[in-house]
């Protein structure tokens, strides 16, 4: 009997480590970011989790308004703090940034972003309706 209860014990024991080891292994959902350069110059994007704490830098080539360039990223979801550098060709190591182009993007759902001219102000449509925009224009 005494036998019995230990290797019942033992089992529950085991049961329980695995149970807590595998609890913090939840994945992340994966979201699409599609980023679309209208800006005339390459641009490169960090982003910074807010929640989650991933950081991504993503690197468009250049675009225009007549001839955009789109690209496809997947990214885990979460809120991310966003800075957008115009990759200038007199500094195209660090490029210069927007003063306007600081911003939180909401990727929690699939996004289409578009990067506009630094000089380019866009209204905020949209913003103050309780859900954020799945489309959003930067700066």
């Amino acid at each position: 009997m005494d036998k019995k209860i230990n290797k019942t014990i033992l089992l529950l024991l085991a049961v329980l480590v695995l149970a807590t080891i595998g609890a913090d292994s939840v994945p992340t959902p994966l979201m699409r970011l599609v980023v679309v350069n209208k800006s005339g110059l390459p641009i490169e994007i960090r982003l910074t989790g807010q929640e989650l704490g991933n950081i991504y830098y993503l690197r468009l080539a250049k675009g225009s308004r007549a001839a955009p360039v789109e690209q496809t990223f997947t990214v885990a979801a979460d809120a991310y703090a966003t800075t957008i550098y115009f990759i200038e060709p007199w500094d195209p190591v660090y490029g210069t940034t927007c003063s306007a182009t600081a911003t939180v993007l909401d990727v929690n759902a699939n996004v289409r972003a578009t990067v506009l001219e630094c000089t380019h102000v866009t209204p905020r449509r949209g913003w103050g309706r309780g859900e954020p925009p799945r489309i959003v224009k930067v700066p």
